[in-house]
């Protein structure tokens, strides 16, 4: 399947894509996008085991807090924010505040309704904002530092969708927002950059890789279809767009460390050790690596905001 879908890239390449708009999510399919994207966070490994330590680094941040504030980037249908709060209980939090950041309405309003029928222990103050990150003023991010205070900022599978200066973002949110702590999923590739022969090759070598690991998944053919069209639809967005309209541009784990670095945060050593049946867990310096085959895929990346290093225990 996948060399079907490197060979339609290339000839909508040749032929010259139509594409009006770039962020897959906020394109017209049958199955949007962000329907597969639900499916494949919980069932692709690369992608669901990010979420469990990213969140297990938030967990420890607010430990001891009666309080919390979270701002969630791309918050989609509000599904990984929904899960964080059912491990919130036991905990002694009285009161969480959040900001869902999504460009997508219909996603933002279904995590409102989601939200606001949860039964938790705790009061819960949203607030969605239908935007985009790099769309928003100084001033709208001041008004969010006032009713989500001291926030963690936790941005899966969504940076690489920033197509201003990332960095320049970045250093908005930790001089405005002033988060405790900043947890960024990625894919761990380079499809940043603008030389086509070495995209084309980093883009061919990751999704074989993804490919291959949904296949030892044991789903069902329309499982399995589904979340290799999700994938392809990337494929398509990272070899046949246009270079001012693609928004796949992911970085390597290593671009996102200096980009934190840059903006002022202080990076996180992880040192928890994580199990998976079909991919390698890896523990680096700076981030954590989801590796299949020990062929990089996805990272979770963290940062506190002040000059502290913080290492897990």
């Amino acid at each position: 399947m996948i060399q079907e879908y490197f060979t339609l890239a290339l000839n909508l390449m040749l032929l010259g894509s139509n594409q009006t708009t770039s962020n897959l999510y906020l394109q017209k399919f049958a199955v949007p996008q962000i329907e597969l994207y639900n499916l494949l966070a919980n069932t692709v490994p690369q992608v669901s085991m990010p979420t469990t330590i990213g969140q297990e680094l938030v967990l420890d941040e607010i430990e001891g807090k009666s309080e919390i504030s979270i701002i969630d980037i791309g918050m989609g249908t509000g599904q990984q924010v929904f899960k964080l709060l059912h491990k919130l209980n036991d905990r002694g939090i009285k009161r969480v505040n959040i900001v869902g950041i999504e460009p997508l309405k219909d996603s933002l309003d279904q995590a409102e309704k989601k939200l606001k029928e949860a039964q938790l222990p705790f009061e819960l103050n949203f607030t969605g904002i239908n935007s985009l990150l790099e769309n928003m003023k100084d001033e709208d991010l001041e008004k969010i530092s006032q009713i989500a205070p001291n926030p963690v900022v936790w941005a899966s599978f969504a940076f690489h969708h920033v197509y201003s200066d990332r960095t320049k973002e970045l250093t908005r949110i930790k001089n405005i927002l002033k988060p405790s702590l900043i947890v960024l999923l990625e894919p761990n590739v380079d499809h940043f950059t603008a030389d086509f022969g070495q995209r084309f090759f980093n883009c061919l070598n990751h999704f074989k890789m993804t490919f291959d690991s949904i296949d030892l998944l044991g789903l069902n053919d329309d499982q399995t279809s589904s979340l290799k069209q999700f994938f392809g639809r990337e494929i398509f967005d990272i070899i046949s767009t246009d270079e001012s309209k693609r928004t796949e541009k992911h970085e390597p784990a290593t671009s996102w460390v200096k980009r934190l670095e840059d903006a002022g945060f202080s990076i996180i050593s992880p040192n928890r050790q994580y199990y998976n049946d079909i991919i390698q867990i890896v523990n680096t310096p700076t981030y954590v690596s989801l590796e299949f085959r020990d062929f990089p895929l996805t990272s979770v990346i963290a940062a506190k905001s002040d000059n502290q290093c913080i290492i897990d225990e």
